[in-house]
């Protein structure tokens, strides 16, 4: 088994094609998988759960909802 892979920002976004900002609304609505503290000022998310939160979103586009 191979071990999942800490992504930063940068390819998070990639992943995602989420902006920084709306990203972080998601997160703290509880929509998406929250970031990891990697280091005292470095975050990064988990490989595995963007692909499977990226595979989850419906196809077609459109924003996700956010709670407010």
């Amino acid at each position: 088994m191979t071990p999942d892979r800490l992504v930063p920002e940068a390819e998070r976004r990639r992943i995602t094609s989420v902006s920084r900002t709306r990203w972080h609304l998601l997160e703290r609505a509880g929509l998406a998988p929250r970031r990891r503290l990697v280091t005292e000022n470095r975050v990064a998310w988990l490989e595995s759960e963007l692909t499977a939160w990226v595979a989850s979103r419906p196809v077609g586009g459109g924003r996700a909802p956010v709670k407010s």
